[in-house]
């Protein structure tokens, strides 16, 4: 008679986070202060669309990533007054 062994099935050690997580309401309300969308921060700080929706989802980054989101939001002043919204040409 043959014997079956079954496999035991080792939990998986939690993953080491490297980077900084960025607190996402506070990176949404930054954007919505600089009237930028995940696409346009994405364009400015030269990174992917996925990376700063992982951003926006509070996934760990790398500190260069987080370094160029920085430098974006910096480089694009926030909305001062309402005037700024209208086209007024």
């Amino acid at each position: 008679m043959a014997v079956t062994r079954r496999r035991s099935h080792k939990t998986a050690e939690p993953a080491t986070h490297r980077g900084v997580a960025l607190n996402p309401q506070k990176l949404r309300l930054a954007m919505s202060a600089r009237g930028l969308t995940a696409r346009g921060l994405a364009k400015i700080a030269e990174l992917s669309e996925v990376t700063i929706s992982h951003a926006m989802h509070g996934r760990h980054l790398d500190p260069k990533t987080l370094e160029r989101i920085r430098r974006a939001l910096q480089d694009k002043p926030a909305i001062s007054s309402v005037s700024e919204l209208l086209d007024l040409q």
